[in-house]
């Protein structure tokens, strides 16, 4: 999963009277008529790129969700084997994952927009960190059992 892969999106500016997407170059919306100024079409492009890398990067995340359960099988499956030496690579399973939403956090979690798909992005990964970090506590403590 490269996120930089998943992010070419061509800039467009919003229309602030009617939303309808434009071309950076226009002056005037078609729709409304309304006015368009060279420095909020900047403003309003960089806003909607970020957003759409963000919502993009995260979907691509939350894909890898899925492979939790496998995660959490091969975890059950070394443990039961009773290889402790084994067990040492279950939860690199984890922090794959764990990467990835600590690498969006760093670049899209300070931002506060307000847009419903950047908001439901958010609380994706949100869940899905909660997810992988409790998968990755599960697993140290397993291993710590076995060592013990």
């Amino acid at each position: 999963m490269s996120p930089s892969s998943e992010w070419n999106v061509s800039p467009f500016a919003e229309c602030p009277n009617c939303g309808r997407f434009l071309s950076l170059r226009v002056e005037r919306c078609p729709d409304c008529q309304e006015l368009i100024d060279e420095g909020y079409a900047f403003y309003s492009a960089l806003h909607v790129t970020v957003i759409t890398q963000a919502c993009s990067f995260a979907n691509s995340i939350k894909y890898v969700d899925l492979i939790a359960i496998l995660a959490l099988g091969t975890s059950v499956f070394v443990y039961i084997l009773n290889e402790p030496w084994l067990f040492v690579l279950a939860p690199m399973m984890s922090a794959v994952p764990l990467f990835f939403i600590i690498l969006w956090f760093s670049r899209f979690g300070r931002f506060k927009f307000a847009e419903d798909d950047f908001q439901k992005a958010k609380r994706e990964m949100r869940a899905s960190l909660v997810l992988w970090l409790g998968i990755l506590v599960v697993q140290l403590i397993a291993l710590a059992t076995l060592w013990s």
